[in-house]
């Protein structure tokens, strides 16, 4: 029940957001995946993972 919650939540303030918050998300999205193309060499190497130990 709480995933459904959170991802109802979650729908409702992307949609209440204003164009230009859409626009800078969308680039914060796309910079983040070119960047991860570029860190994996065109998804040549492995992922990077985050070791927390």
């Amino acid at each position: 029940m709480s995933p459904l919650v959170g991802l109802i939540v979650t729908l409702w303030i992307f949609v209440n957001l204003g164009f230009n918050a859409h626009i800078v998300g969308f680039l914060w999205l796309l910079s983040g995946f070119l960047y991860l193309v570029w860190v994996t060499r065109f998804f040549r190497s492995p992922v990077p993972q985050l070791d927390m130990t």
